[in-house]
């Protein structure tokens, strides 16, 4: 049975997982990932190729084999010739697709400068010559033009001379840090798993123990450096999610083994699987669990395609418990082993393209977002555009509160100089001078926005709402929500005004003269708004923790809902006989022919077609035995407030009432 698994033989002779598999695969066998299991006949054909003549020492890190020769390797240094193994494909001809001005997409295709621009134009982009446009972008202008081009992921190589910053190094290209995204569902340790490989406290920190944003944060491990992104857990942050996931390279599901696949676990599962990123599992809170629950989260998440290595599949299972730091070594081991695989560079000479992951307004520094960059070196005082914004970056600051004049790609900052509030999911793109106004919607897009976002079209039936966060993901996360708690209740819900920041003597206003509900989530109520609400009657709702603000809007729904008393017929009888009892009154004996008779009904007496009377069932008997309800077929007797001209052959309907909401 196969014990030794790919990166353990890598680190035996001291090259790269990646060339181990290629090996391999070479000689014929199936290999999925560096944490795949190699069979004994691969273990000793490879320690045949990289052992010396005398079977007792293995190669140094300066004797690797080159594998992109096609020739047997002649002895160098004591090493034994090797056969061949396949090439890495060189990459054909063609126009890389990456972020480039229009002027430099004219150099490199030799299409004329005015062509490009009017094509620009024709698809609704006004661009100038030093405009720079986005690898979507570029892609359609060379398909337009017919230009071959290269794939997005290939980065053009600006000198064949290694290239470095800090302490890693590559030729063609830097070798950057993974970006790794932590997702599951909430409480099953996310956030405690990166507390641990931080050393710091950030669980305790947040309020009932869940994420309430998107964090971004650089480990430094004994295994190399690695960027984290921490996802919120709870299901008001999808997309918060989802866009967290498409700025890393390598994802980590958190399942909690004592709890097992939930529904937000196979949410994130999905957007891990259509972004097709690497996926690894880490099995958490093993101190609390049976083998048989562990065995049982791997059973369960085969259902969705994640099939463990060691059952043929090709993704990896970690077994942690990050309460306790067992396993965590493993886990940053094997994402390490993932990224050297996966080859991950970055062009430091390609114009900077990032990622907003976070915004909001910070005193002093204005509009600021969270980032991380994937190409080029942004420094303090370069120009970019973001979306719909635009800047100039006036201040850089990393995960420890570090000022900086430099950000280097795959580590993440905050950014101050946008000139209005940047959207989360926006990509950054820096320009070589000042930009013009991308759009003059950008203006109307800063830290205060004006909307009637509404579920319904019954205008005078609806609930106003003023609300204030910290952030543009919690905002938008609250608008979501809000539109599934208006169609599940059925009541229309407007948010006349949305801001980020605290909350003012104008949102105030804005609640009173609109009757308006106002809501805040983790924000400070100004002095002079807090007595002004006084004063106008205004009552303001602030929380520090999503689901409390959405329950209590949803309590607030609810009660204002419409109430109405609405009558159903639920049976039909025919009276048999009539009974003029002492002291009780005149009872109608009858069949029930369709339906239930209730003693809750109310009852409609018809004598032919004509209605006679009505009124409530106040007693309802069967086999001289009260009871609740009567059903079809059988007999029963009945006592009617306000009628007693009873007749044999009179029909009965009956009916009930029932609440309505609006």
């Amino acid at each position: 049975m196969a014990t030794t698994r790919v990166y353990e033989l890598a680190k035996e002779f001291g090259i790269s997982s990646k060339e181990v598999m290629q090996r391999l695969r070479h000689y014929g066998f199936e290999i999925a990932t560096h944490m795949s299991f190699v069979p004994s006949d691969g273990v000793e054909r490879i320690r045949r190729d990289f052992a010396h003549t005398t079977g007792t020492q293995t190669v140094s890190a300066e004797q690797k084999l080159d594998l992109s020769s096609q020739k047997s390797a002649p002895s160098v240094r004591g090493r034994v010739s090797v056969p061949p193994v396949a090439s890495i494909p060189v990459e054909e001809e063609g126009l890389v697709v990456t972020p480039m001005t229009v002027g430099e997409f004219a150099e490199r295709t030799h299409v004329l400068l005015s062509d490009i621009i009017i094509s620009l134009l024709r698809n609704s982009i006004a661009a100038s010559k030093n405009q720079v446009i986005s690898e979507e972008q570029v892609a359609w202008l060379a398909q337009k033009h017919g230009i071959k081009i290269r794939s997005k992921n290939v980065l053009p190589s600006t000198s064949a001379e290694p290239r470095s910053y800090g302490t890693r190094e590559t030729v063609g290209g830097v070798k950057r840090q993974p970006v790794v995204v932590i997702v599951g569902h909430v409480d099953h340790g996310k956030t405690t798993l990166l507390d641990t490989i931080r050393k710091t406290h950030v669980a305790s920190r947040e309020k009932g123990g869940i994420t309430q944003h998107l964090g971004a944060y650089e480990a430094t491990t004994a295994h190399g450096a690695i960027t984290f992104l921490d996802t919120p857990g709870h299901a008001a942050f999808s997309m918060i999610r989802s866009r967290g996931v498409q700025g890393a390279d390598i994802a980590v599901l958190v399942v909690a083994a004592d709890d097992g696949v939930k529904p937000q676990t196979v949410e994130a599962l999905k957007i891990v699987q259509q972004s097709e990123i690497p996926l690894i599992v880490a099995i958490n809170k093993i101190d609390k669990a049976s083998t048989a629950q562990i065995e049982s989260v791997k059973r369960q998440l085969t259902n969705y395609g994640v099939v463990p290595e060691e059952w043929g599949g090709q993704t990896s299972f970690v077994p942690i418990s990050a309460r306790l730091d067992t396993g965590v070594e493993a886990l940053l081991e094997g994402i390490i082993l993932q990224a050297e695989v996966m080859e991950l560079q970055a062009d430091l000479a390609a114009p900077v393209v990032g990622f907003i992951l976070e915004s909001h307004v910070e005193k002093g520094l204005g509009a600021v977002g969270t980032i991380v960059t994937r190409h080029g070196i942004l420094s303090v005082g370069d120009y970019f555009i973001a979306g719909a914004t635009e800047g100039r970056v006036t201040a850089m600051i990393n995960a420890q509160g570090k000022r900086l004049q430099s950000l280097y790609p795959a580590i993440p900052a905050k950014i101050a100089g946008f000139s209005s509030m940047p959207h989360v999911g926006d990509e950054l793109i820096v320009t070589s001078e000042k930009p013009e106004r991308v759009s003059r919607m950008a203006s109307q897009l800063g830290t205060e926005r004006i909307r009637g976002m509404m579920v319904g079209t019954d205008t005078e039936k609806q609930i106003r709402l003023v609300i204030k966060a910290d952030t543009a993901s919690s905002l938008e996360a609250i608008m979501g929500s809000l539109g599934l708690i208006g169609e599940k209740l059925k009541h229309h819900i407007a948010v006349i005004y949305e801001g980020i920041g605290s909350i003012t003597e104008n949102d105030v206003v804005r609640a009173a003269d609109a009757k308006a509900h106002l809501y805040g989530l983790h924000v400070k109520i100004e002095p002079n708004a807090r007595q002004l609400a006084r004063q106008r009657h205004i009552e303001v709702h602030v929380y520090d923790i999503i689901y409390r603000l959405l329950e209590s809007i949803e309590s607030l729904a609810e009660q204002e809902r419409v109430v109405e008393k609405v009558s159903k017929k639920v049976g039909e009888a025919v009276v048999l006989k009539v009974f003029d009892i002492k002291k009780m009154g005149i009872i109608a004996g009858a069949q029930v022919k369709s339906g239930i008779f209730s003693r809750d009904g109310l009852v409609k007496i018809f004598r032919g077609k004509k209605l006679v009377g009505e009124g409530l069932i106040k007693s309802l008997q069967r086999d001289r035995k009260s009871v609740k309800e009567v059903h079809t077929g059988y007999e029963c007797a009945f006592l009617v407030d306000n009628f007693e001209a009873w007749e044999e052959g009179d029909r009965v309907e009956c009916y009930v009432q029932t609440l309505v909401t609006a």
